[in-house]
């Protein structure tokens, strides 16, 4: 059961995270980049999403430097790398439901 909590609660975060990562990139909040990028970079990092944790490192990173040269482009690769993820994750919450 804590398995299937645990996905279910890093979807719904995941999926507010994603947003606010791409509210500051469009306004330009190098600070809220950052830290969210880092809070997903960690949770991603947990249950195992190491291309979503690596794609918001290198936000961090780069946001961490003053850097938003290709944002939008790390924002496109990290929409597509949490479908994926979320995909995964959702039929993994279908195997577990009896």
């Amino acid at each position: 059961m804590a398995f299937t909590e645990l996905i279910e609660c890093y979807l719904t975060e995941a999926a507010r995270l994603v947003q606010h990562i791409s509210t500051a990139i469009a306004s330009q909040d190098i600070q809220t980049i950052w830290k969210t990028a880092h809070k997903l970079k960690s949770s991603s990092a947990s249950i195992g999403a190491i291309a979503l944790a690596h794609l918001c490192k290198l936000l961090e990173v780069q946001a961490r430097s003053s850097n938003l040269e290709n944002n939008l482009e790390l924002l496109s690769l990290l929409y597509q790398e949490y479908e994926q993820v979320k995909t995964a994750l959702e039929k993994e919450l279908a195997k577990e439901v009896p």
